[in-house]
């Protein structure tokens, strides 16, 4: 009797035993999974952040090196904000090869966003449900943002008229305003888990409409020492360049996470 009670006790631990080990075997390849998805993410949104770059560039080159010298007829400054293509307001003069590769540029921007948000989630699988609600929606707010910067200025060249349905509208004016601060909350959650992140995170605010206005008024004069009676020289290119430093920053994450799952898979003898 006694035999039998102690060969149940043993197959009782070796059975919980057995759940535990295959359990964290579960939770181990969950793991491999969340960061292999999140590095993919973030080489996606590298690619996408340098090619906005590269438009955004673009763009800023047309207005400020192409027609730096003036603008005919009228022999208007550059400077003028009728030239601006970033959230344009009537009386609005549109150069060529600003507003269109500016909207592309903005659209690859939101569909970054999007990745980043995506390597968030995956990085913090466990996060609590509120956490990660709040994730979503700041994510979704900032794409939503560059979104709707990208569409009318995408339909603007496209046209040779100014667009402004959209960023006129009393739903879209939240969506553009609170774009910094989202992102701005992002890189809070993700300082704590992948600083360089939160740094691609940051970066990325230079396109919302506190990033600009930071650059149009902070940064651009500080930079090229000109005081403008409009528009400073160079503020997009700035704007841009904060892009490219975001690009930078997710390329980084990538080979952190890469180095990360190379140092759990291999075997503590190799790394000796």
């Amino acid at each position: 009797m006694e035999f039998s009670a102690i060969f149940r006790a043993a197959a009782m631990t070796l059975n919980q035993c057995g759940r535990l080990l295959w359990s964290a075997h579960e939770s181990s390849q969950q793991d491999s999974r969340a960061a292999a998805t999140a590095m993919l993410s973030t080489l996606g949104a590298a690619v996408l952040f340098f090619l906005s770059c590269n438009n955004q560039l673009q763009a800023a080159h047309t207005r400020w090196i192409r027609y730096g010298s003036g603008y005919e007829p009228g022999g208007l400054s550059i400077e003028d904000s009728r030239f601006d293509y970033y959230l344009p307001q009537p009386p609005v003069i549109l150069l060529p090869d600003t507003s269109l590769p500016f909207g592309i540029g903005m659209l690859l921007q939101a569909l970054g966003l999007l990745l980043l948000l995506l390597c968030l989630l995956h990085l913090r699988p466990r996060s609590a449900v509120r956490a990660r609600r709040i994730q979503r929606l700041c994510g979704l707010l900032a794409a939503a943002s560059s979104a709707l910067l990208g569409i009318e200025a995408v339909v603007t060249g496209l046209n040779a008229t100014l667009f402004d349905r959209f960023s006129t509208h009393w739903a879209a004016i939240p969506v553009l305003a609170l774009a910094g601060p989202a992102l701005l909350v992002l890189g809070v959650f993700a300082w704590w888990r992948m600083p360089s992140l939160a740094i691609a995170l940051m970066c990325s605010m230079s396109t919302s409409i506190i990033g600009y206005l930071a650059s149009a008024l902070l940064i651009a004069p500080l930079v090229t020492g000109h005081d403008s009676f409009d528009a400073v020289p160079g503020t997009e290119t700035i704007v841009a360049l904060g892009t490219g430093a975001a690009a930078a920053a997710c390329l980084l994450t990538a080979l952190s996470l890469l180095r990360q799952e190379f140092l759990r898979s291999c075997p503590p003898t190799l790394l000796r």
